[in-house]
C-alpha cells in the first residue's frame, strides 16, 4: 500500500507567462529553475511550481473556495499601488480558516 508523503508539485494555468514568472519570482521570491515557450518551473523550498501557459484561462478572480496556501517566514503586503501585479482579495499570513 502506498503512503502519500507530501506534495511534489503544483501546476497553475496562466494567461501571461512573463507576468506570472515575474510575480512568483520577484514578488514571492521563488527561484526560476526552467523556462520553455509554454511554461516554467519555479522552486519554493521542496515544492516545485509549474506555470503552464493557457490563453483561455480566466483573467479575473473567481469566487470559489479552491485555493493553495504558501508558507513564508515574513510577509510584506503589496498593494496594487506598489506594483502592476493583481492583488488577491485576501492574503493568508499565518493560518487558513479551512
Amino acid at each position: 500500500m502506498s503512503t502519500i508523503r507530501g506534495l511534489n508539485h503544483l501546476t497553475l494555468a496562466v494567461s501571461d507567462l512573463d507576468r506570472s514568472i515575474a510575480f512568483y519570482s520577484d514578488v514571492l521570491g521563488l527561484s526560476l529553475r526552467k523556462r520553455w515557450p509554454g511554461g516554467a518551473h519555479l522552486e519554493a523550498g521542496e515544492l516545485w511550481l509549474c506555470l503552464s501557459l493557457d490563453p483561455l484561462t480566466r483573467t479575473e478572480p473567481h469566487r470559489d473556495y479552491t485555493h493553495a496556501m504558501l508558507k513564508k517566514t515574513a510577509v510584506h503586503i503589496i498593494t496594487k499601488a506598489e506594483t502592476n501585479f493583481p492583488t488577491p482579495s485576501s492574503l493568508h499570513t499565518s493560518s487558513c480558516s479551512c
